[in-house]
C-alpha cells in the first residue's frame, strides 16, 4: 500500500501577491533605491534591536 501526501499551504495574503504580481507584470513598477544616510539610519536600528540570547 502506498500513501501520498498532498501539502497545500493557504495563506491569507495572496490578494496582495496577486495585485504586486499584476503591476510587475505590467510594468508598472518602479525602483527605488535608498540613500546613505537611509540605509545607515535603517542598519543602525537593527543593530540596536537585536535580542540577546
Amino acid at each position: 500500500m502506498i500513501l501520498q501526501t498532498i501539502l497545500f499551504n493557504l495563506g491569507g495574503y495572496s490578494h496582495f501577491g496577486m495585485s504586486a504580481y499584476e503591476t510587475y507584470f505590467a510594468g508598472k513598477l518602479t525602483n527605488h533605491y535608498l540613500s546613505e544616510e537611509e540605509l545607515t539610519a535603517n542598519l543602525n536600528v537593527l543593530e540596536t534591536s537585536r535580542i540577546s540570547l
